[in-house]
């Protein structure tokens, strides 16, 4: 019996791996609007504490679901994470690792474009380069003049960022923009 268990789960699993990797694989080589959930890396995390951010400020992530990230902004930040996904099994995933977390996360079953930017204080993407082109003019059109958007690894294609943090490397890793620059 616990065998068959656990031939199931393996199976759960490699069902699981092999459609995120054909997500992510299909998301590279056809330009697409649907971002891939990707996970942030430890590298960018000990370079986003370089950052100032203000605690119990409001946090949008902006499709990339990286809960890593959503978990470290909190402990690190004190900060109020939201997120909107139209994926109703990513939404049921954050809230499980939510749970397991201890994470206080709210996490929406809705699509951003139908979110208030306006609301937030600082907005996060880690998004390939074809979707943060995608959404660049409707985040620069819908966020307050005081909102920084905290892009990790991928530039916006027409605006430049008004501060950038590097690795120990010295490679860009982390952009900060505003709506007035």
């Amino acid at each position: 019996m616990l065998s068959i268990i656990l031939i199931v789960f393996l199976l759960l699993i490699l069902i699981c791996l092999m459609r995120y990797l054909s997500y992510v694989i299909i998301s590279c080589i056809l330009p697409s609007k649907r971002a891939p959930t990707i996970s942030s890396f430890n590298r960018d995390l000990n370079v986003m504490k370089k950052l100032k951010l203000k605690k119990w400020k409001k946090i949008l992530d902006l499709w990339c679901a990286s809960w890593k990230a959503l978990r470290f902004f909190e402990s690190e930040f004190g900060l109020i994470w939201e997120w909107y996904d139209i994926n109703f099994f990513a939404i049921r995933w954050g809230k499980i690792l939510n749970r397991i977390h201890k994470s206080k996360t709210k996490l929406f079953w809705k699509n951003f474009f139908k979110s208030e930017p306006l609301k937030y204080d600082y907005i996060y993407t880690y998004l390939l380069p074809v979707q943060m082109e995608y959404i660049e003019n409707w985040v620069r059109e819908n966020i307050s003049e005081d909102t920084i958007i905290i892009s990790n690894t991928f530039k916006f294609k027409k605006h430049q960022p008004f501060e950038t943090f590097k690795t120990d490397k010295w490679k860009d890793r982390i952009y900060l923009y505003k709506k007035s620059i």
